[in-house]
């Protein structure tokens, strides 16, 4: 088993390779592998000027203490440094108001942030991009055209599986918010604040400071929807430090949370680029279906420096967007990610995949399966005969066309209603007991949603 020195040696060496053959390369690695360390070894190793841009202040002094102080500088407006060198690290906020032309590499650190047009705006002989997150709702970054594709990748359940990263355990919470949407793109600001509106925040803080006791949590973070929302939970947690926008000296509470608070309350602050090995539970107060969020704030509780993480779930964000080892991508159908899919057990609310038959926490099995993203009833899915019946012409007991010829067909079976498209359109993603109005979202080869109101209909 390689070490993680010689995993990173390997990835530079790929680097190495793409920037002969197309003067561009691009590094998809997981939170906690050492992409920093990577930056830093590329960067002492490079001749001629090279930049380091990063999303974040608090990346850049990172990026810079790891490179080290003595040969390299900063480039930031809110640090109040704007010094160029051989070797410069920035922000892109400070960093694109100059120019950049005299560097002839440039690292793109957190690359899914960055837009095609500005990686290409900037003249530099070499470019780097490395990210955990190479992906938008649209698609994979390289897709776009401009990046070639990963020329070295390194998976979350790759760094647990070799022990540079802890293992984590999901759990869903029993005082969830209650989410009618079957959306599959992430909520909107006015959509969270319509979700979390009437939210039991005293029987949730309850709950999470009971399952960190009985777990002897020691340093747990919550994820919040916005300041606000972070304020009204800080009041019921007495040893804890809130983090948002709103306050001016941000790092000062994350290193009173890493010294002495046992919970950390924030926004986004932890979601992206924050690196404390001791978290060893991540609260979902935010309800989203974004997988790049699932996936960054998953990745702060992981690192080597606990026995392992526990995810606490408030919005059923690990049924739709799966697992940090097994993520649901928006632009990919259901259909072709079925195997990622997960469910939660009606005893302990352990989540687990969906192909597993009894909980693998307690030992339960579910009297009612439940599939958010398909919304069929596992015992359908598995039965192969009740599958060919659900296919049959026969059972049609309503067949129509949308305004676009697209069609669609309304099935009975077992007092549930199953949508489906044509075979050329993939599965349907519906279902509600007989005689129940119903929302159906579909997609069409454009794009688009439509709303249909079923009418009772028997077979």
């Amino acid at each position: 088993m390689t070490t993680r020195d010689e995993e990173q040696e390997k990835c530079i060496n790929a680097i190495r390779k793409d920037l002969i053959r197309y003067k561009k390369a691009l590094v998809v690695a997981c939170t906690g592998y050492g992409k920093g360390t990577v930056i830093a070894k590329i960067a002492k190793k490079a001749t001629g000027n090279i930049l380091v841009i990063v999303p974040k202040v608090n990346l850049v002094k990172d990026i810079a203490n790891r490179i080290g102080l003595d040969i390299c500088s900063i480039y930031c407006a809110s640090l109040n440094e704007k010094k160029i060198s051989k070797i410069t690290v920035g922000t892109k906020q400070s960093l694109e108001k100059i120019n950049l032309d005299s560097f002839s590499a440039v690292i793109f650190d957190e690359a899914h942030r960055y837009k095609d047009e500005f990686v290409s705006s900037i003249d530099a002989k070499y470019k780097i991009a490395m990210t955990a997150t190479p992906f938008d709702d649209h698609g994979f970054i390289w897709e776009r055209g401009f990046w070639p594709k990963p020329c070295y990748e390194f998976s979350i359940k790759d760094a647990i599986d070799r022990g540079y990263l802890c293992d984590y355990r999901i759990y869903g919470a029993q005082n969830a918010y209650k989410i009618e949407s079957n959306k599959k793109k992430d909520f909107t600001g006015p959509e969270v604040k319509e979700i979390i509106k009437d939210a039991k925040i005293r029987q949730q803080a309850e709950e999470i400071i009971l399952i960190a006791e009985k777990e002897k949590r020691k340093k747990v973070a919550i994820l919040c929807a916005d300041a606000s929302h972070a304020d009204q939970v800080a009041k019921y947690f007495k040893d804890s430090v809130t983090i948002h926008y709103k306050f001016k000296n941000s790092e000062e509470k994350i290193q009173a949370f890493k010294d002495k608070h046992r919970f950390c309350i924030s926004v986004l602050m932890l979601s992206e680029g924050f690196d404390f090995d001791k978290i060893d539970m991540v609260v979902f107060l935010r309800p989203t279906r974004s997988t790049r969020l699932m996936i960054q704030a998953s990745g702060r509780g992981v690192r080597k420096g606990t026995k392992d993480c526990i995810f606490l779930d408030f919005g059923d964000v690990f049924l739709y967007c799966g697992t940090p080892k097994d993520p649901i991508y928006s632009f990919i159908k259901p259909s072709e990610q079925r195997k990622k899919f997960t469910k939660q057990c009606e005893e302990c609310f352990y989540v687990y995949m969906a192909n597993e038959e009894k909980c693998p926490s307690c030992g339960h099995k579910n009297k009612v399966e439940r599939n958010v993203l398909e919304n069929l009833n596992d015992s359908v899915l598995k039965n192969e005969k009740v599958f060919k019946l659900i296919f049959n012409p026969e059972m049609f007991v309503e067949s129509k066309k949308s305004k676009t010829n697209a069609k669609f067909c309304v099935y009975v079976h077992s007092g549930k209603k199953f949508f489906f498209f044509g075979k050329h359109f993939g599965l349907m993603l519906a279902s509600r007991d007989a005689g129940e109005s119903v929302i159906v979202t579909y997609k069409y080869h454009k794009g688009f949603t439509k709303v249909l109101t079923v009418e009772p209909r028997h077979p």
